[in-house]
């Protein structure tokens, strides 16, 4: 009777065994993979703080030699004692200060990591992570979104017969999109020309629309003003003003300034020809297109600031 039992008993130990290895072999095995974008972000993240904390370093020490050349204190030095000390060392004489030497910290100069946040399945919460520019489409989206809502609103009053001010459009005169420079900073992310001119057909069929007023406060946050400020400057030099000529009854502006040895006088008048004078010689006698970008260049900002202000005039003041 035992003897019948023994290779039962040997069978169910077998299998007992065999379980628990293949119950071990599953715990070593990971429960999920992770995906290759999640590796790459990953990667991309310990490499930009490895690279963070180099910079660091880099400026810290470069703070010490500069506090030692300057006769300071590196534990006392600001951040204005760096740029007065960058400025008597290395005197530049540039128009441009984005091409003048500086000394900031990295954070400040270096292009920012987005951090983003995922759950216990390594799964990214954000649900544009995988288009590789999750602001800049959550922005085209937020412009879709909006639109419809202008729409809406829009059809709403106009059902029921309703009239006042946010029924009109949006009127966007004396300011301008940010440029593609300033946009990227702003959200963050490289937009290349294709994209950035379909942000930009998206916002203007959105001001096109009626009742485009009530989304004022979201339009303007990518919008920048023509003026450099309240006091009626544009680009640092004043605006001329509009005069009316007695003679010819047209109205015209004219300012006078100087680049180096170039001195130019830009003159616009009312019902112009749009021709280039040149004591006398057009355009078109300076063959080459670096002499023409040396001439225009003196007087182009000029030429904007005055029809700026000139289109100004004319709408204040009909004929």
């Amino acid at each position: 009777m035992l003897r019948s039992l023994l290779p039962n008993v040997r069978a169910a130990r077998l299998l007992s065994t065999d379980a628990v290895a293949s119950s071990s072999i599953v715990e070593e095995k990971p429960i999920k993979k992770i995906g290759r974008a999640l590796e790459t972000y990953i990667k991309l993240s310990r490499e930009h703080v490895s690279m963070m904390a180099r910079e660091r370093a880099d400026f810290e020490l470069g703070k010490r030699h500069l506090a030692n050349m300057m006769n300071l204190d590196p534990h006392t030095m600001t951040q204005d004692d760096i740029d007065t000390a960058i400025r008597y060392l290395f005197p530049s004489g540039l128009f441009d200060p984005k091409a003048r030497p500086v000394m900031r910290p990295p954070d400040e100069i270096l292009p920012k990591f987005h951090r983003f946040s995922f759950d216990d399945e390594g799964r990214p919460k954000d649900t544009r992570f995988f288009t590789l520019q999750p602001a800049f489409y959550g922005l085209l989206s937020d412009v879709g979104m909006r639109t419809k809502a202008v729409t809406s609103f829009y059809n709403d009053h106009f059902l029921l017969k309703r009239k006042g001010a946010e029924l009109e459009p949006f009127n966007t005169s004396g300011s301008q999109w940010l440029s593609r420079e300033k946009l990227e900073k702003k959200l963050g992310e490289k937009i290349s020309e294709e994209l950035y001119t379909h942000l930009l057909m998206a916002f203007d069929y959105l001001v096109s629309l009626p009742s485009s007023s009530v989304e004022e406060k979201f339009i303007m946050q990518y919008r920048e003003p023509l003026a450099a400020s309240t006091t009626s400057r544009l680009f640092g030099p004043d605006i001329p003003e509009v005069t009316v000529d007695p003679v010819t009854n047209r109205r015209q502006a004219s300012v006078k300034t100087r680049c180096k040895d170039t001195r130019v006088e830009v003159q616009v008048s009312d019902a112009g020809t749009g021709k280039f004078d040149i004591d006398g010689h057009d355009l078109h006698t300076f063959r080459q297109l670096i002499a023409r970008y040396r001439v225009s260049f003196v007087c182009l900002r000029y030429v904007v600031m005055v029809y700026w202000k000139f289109c100004l005039f004319v709408k204040e003041n009909p004929c």
